[in-house]
């Protein structure tokens, strides 16, 4: 009985322990949120002005949000969106300097269901808004001035609703509602037409690569082409101008097809961010944004593209599992965006690896030709001015494994501007490097800096690299970080082409004269006083000097997920061969439509273990 009582007591107290470990917890947590969100807290109680304050901000001078601080904090946001857009718009071309627009150039049209219903954003996450606060390019049009042709406007807005616009519909309007009446009102607001190209995607749900009617996405849609078809035809518009409403790479092969004069890279500008690009359209802003993928000529010209989406198991008559049927195979190894694009370019220049070949070719017309598959490279941008960017000096520390590359940028037009400097790197590739399938690309960004740069003047600015970053993983031989013999490259250069263009003119010499060409197929020379060269100490291939974490010395890094490879599971007979700068013609990735779910596959017993889970049917 005694015992009972102990046992029972016993409980009691550990039960009143817990809620009091629980109660204290609560305390401690609600009075260090108290203390943080002083300010708020006051002012939702009404009880502004206590001795106490947390702090101030560049909104009030304790922390408080009055309705005052509020309406600082609201404008900031605006002005940041707009920052964002003044900044972040690509101007990726621009005949003649079409742009900016003078004052007298403010009669314009607009066109295209972006022009009046942009796509703001993803729909993945975020808040709602008040839609009398967005702006669509006609706001910010209006805003900044600009006449815009009320005509076409009415014509889109009685118009039938097109169709929704989604991951496999561009959902622009019926060419239809241009009229006679409308295309007559083309005449008095002539000084430029304003087309946005506006298509859509969010998380979980990607871009398709084609439609139902069999076209790219990411090629003009034919709706698209009547409105450019529409304006050339008219003869009434003296500038055609391209708002790119769109995180996606775009093809751009028509734009001397319709001729067009610019084109502005807005993306997905948010709801208030698109005055800052108008701001660049005018030229209150120089454009300062670069490119963060390669434009191609045709969507579908990446090898990654031979393997894109889902494709389904073959489980023969096993039970299929219950967490899904699909698998998808990473053919293109490394070669990905600009690391493909690039590094087979410098290989057909170079004669290497059969990448002449017309494998793999999507819009050239006799053997692989970058200006032909390529139309704006990763990291371009334009400028209303003019910079020349020197590699003045690299220095290595030995002690922090740090490289700093210093960079002077001479303005040498006649407007203020921000300069972009962009770092780039190439590691040499090596016959050991081709005997255990480490495969390079020819040149890798390594880090970036914005500055100001007054016309007419000179800026210096440092980037420093890490060493680690010029480090290649070999999970075939080492089983870990390797870094090669030889000589590395660093170089600066208006995105990964030009800066590529200016190591193989360091590296190659006489060479290739005469052999290097821009994205518009022009010879280029290269420029070498944009290059600095740093020789490994290493005579051999050093597989020790990044072996253990940098961030853990006691951690050796090495392969711990060879079953996420698909050759780890798959038959024979379905093993896929990885894309390798060697032998481009006979390694470019070709679909892999199904995979057999063997015996291994099936029961999967190592993966399984490695979780503490025992062994269970795919």
């Amino acid at each position: 009985m005694a015992q009972k009582e102990t046992s029972s007591k016993s409980r009691r107290w550990l039960g009143l322990s817990g809620a009091a470990v629980l109660v204290a917890n609560l305390v401690l947590t609600g009075t260090t949120i108290a203390f943080q969100q002083e300010g708020e807290v006051n002012h939702a109680l009404g009880i502004e002005g206590g001795d106490a304050s947390y702090g101030g901000t560049e909104f009030s001078a304790d922390g408080t949000l009055s309705d005052a601080s509020y309406e600082k904090y609201i404008e900031a946001a605006y002005q940041f969106c707009e920052q964002e857009e003044e900044e972040g718009s690509v101007l990726l071309y621009n005949r003649n300097n079409a742009l900016p627009l003078s004052e007298s150039e403010r009669n314009v049209t607009v066109f295209g269901r972006g022009s009046i219903d942009p796509v703001f954003r993803s729909t993945a996450g975020g808040s709602s808004t008040n839609p009398d606060y967005q702006k669509t390019p006609v706001d910010a049009l209006q805003d900044a001035g600009f006449n815009v042709n009320q005509t076409v406007l009415d014509a889109y807005a009685s118009a039938e609703a097109p169709k929704e616009r989604s991951v496999s519909s561009v959902g622009e309007y019926d060419p239809a509602l241009f009229t006679g009446s409308v295309t007559d009102s083309f005449a008095s607001y002539g000084d430029v037409a304003f087309v946005t190209l506006s298509r859509f995607a969010t998380e979980g749900n990607d871009l398709a690569m084609v439609n139902d009617k069999g076209k790219r996405m990411l090629e003009l849609d034919d709706n698209e082409k009547a409105i450019f078809q529409k304006i050339k035809d008219s003869g009434k518009f003296k500038k055609t101008v391209v708002l790119l409403n769109s995180v996606f790479a775009m093809e751009m092969d028509w734009l001397d097809e319709y001729n067009v004069d610019a084109v502005l890279w807005v993306g997905n500008p948010g709801f208030y961010g698109m005055p800052g690009a108008i701001r660049v359209v005018t030229g209150e802003v120089n454009p300062s944004g670069h490119t963060t993928a390669t434009f191609a000529a045709n969507s579908l010209s990446a090898p990654s593209a031979e393997n894109f989406g889902l494709h389904a198991y073959n489980y023969g008559s096993k039970t299929p599992r219950a967490a899904g049927d699909s698998f998808v195979s990473y053919n293109e190894g490394i070669y990905v965006g600009y690391r493909y694009y690039e590094t087979r370019y410098e290989d057909t220049i170079l004669g290497q690896g059969n990448a002449d070949s017309a494998v793999g070719t999507k819009a050239s017309t006799d053997g692989w030709n970058y200006a032909e598959e390529v139309c704006f490279p990763f990291g371009y941008g334009l400028s209303y001015t003019n910079y020349e960017y020197s590699l003045d000096k690299l220095d290595y520390n030995s002690d922090t494994d740090t490289f700093t590359a210093t960079v002077t940028v001479n303005n040498t037009g006649d407007r203020d501007g921000k300069a972009t400097v962009e770092l780039y790197g190439q590691s040499p590739y090596t016959d050991y490097d081709k005997q255990n399938n480490v495969e390079k690309s020819s040149i890798q960004l390594l880090g970036y800096d914005k500055i100001d740069v007054a016309a007419g003047a000179s800026e210096t600015v440092t980037v420093d690299v890490p060493g680690y970053f010029l480090a290649s993983y070999d999970a075939k031989g080492a089983k870990g970080y390797i870094l090669d013999a030889g000589d590395y490259y660093f170089a600066v250069g208006n995105g990964a082409h030009e800066a590529l263009n200016n190591v193989l003119a360091a590296k190659c010499g006489d060479a290739v004269a005469g052999k290097l060409i821009d994205q518009d197929g022009n010879v280029v020379t290269g420029n070498t006083a944009a290059v600095a060269t740093w020789t490994a100490p290493n005579t051999e291939v050093d597989t020790q000097k990044y072996r253990n974490s940098r961030y853990n010395s006691d951690v050796e890094v090495t392969n711990t997920f060879d079953d996420a490879d698909v050759n780890y599971w798959a038959n024979d007979d379905e093993k896929i061969t990885y894309l390798s700068r060697s032998a481009w013609d006979t390694t470019y990735p070709t679909t892999l439509e199904t995979l057999t779910v063997n015996d291994k596959c099936c029961h999967r017993a190592t993966r399984r273990k490695a979780y503490g889970a025992s062994p269970e049917p795919l």
